[in-house]
């Protein structure tokens, strides 16, 4: 959905990443509901654009269950629709992998859920309480050298 319309409603091709030819680009399509596949995909983007390939557009397929702002009641996803996807849950999914393959057991991956929740709280607080950036510290931290249009 793009805010409340199907995407089948506003597009004749199935996939985006098809559009990219036209423009001479690489286009992957993925599971974006699978962090093992995003990571796969991603990576291979990666390696192709630092090899000097050219930029990926990945198409990760997913699905938002919640509505497009807080005041978005959903009505336009029907119940099924949200019990199908929620099914695919790529947070849930993960933690059952990682339990099946013997990475974590359930004690363990909860202390990591707590050391994450500890950390997001302290990236808010920073945020928060942190002053406004200036214009010009948008071109800190960049891949490449900027000048700043004078």
């Amino acid at each position: 959905y793009g805010a409340s319309t199907s995407i089948k409603k506003t597009l004749k091709l199935e996939n985006i990443a098809q559009r990219v030819c036209a423009y001479g680009m690489r286009g992957d399509i993925g599971d974006g509901m699978d962090v093992l596949d995003v990571y796969i995909r991603a990576k291979k983007a990666l390696d192709i654009a630092r090899g000097g390939g050219g930029p990926t557009l990945l198409e990760l397929k997913t699905f938002r269950l919640c509505g497009h702002s807080r005041r978005d009641p959903c009505n336009y996803m029907t119940k099924e629709e949200k019990q199908e996807w929620t099914k695919k849950d790529p947070i849930i999914l993960f933690e059952n992998f990682l339990l099946s393959e013997g990475v974590f057991d359930k004690n363990s991956l909860e202390k990591v859920k707590k050391e994450v929740d500890s950390k997001i709280d302290a990236a808010v607080i920073f945020g928060q309480t942190s002053p406004d950036p200036r214009p010009e510290d948008t071109y800190q931290d960049l891949y490449i050298n900027m000048e700043v249009p004078r």
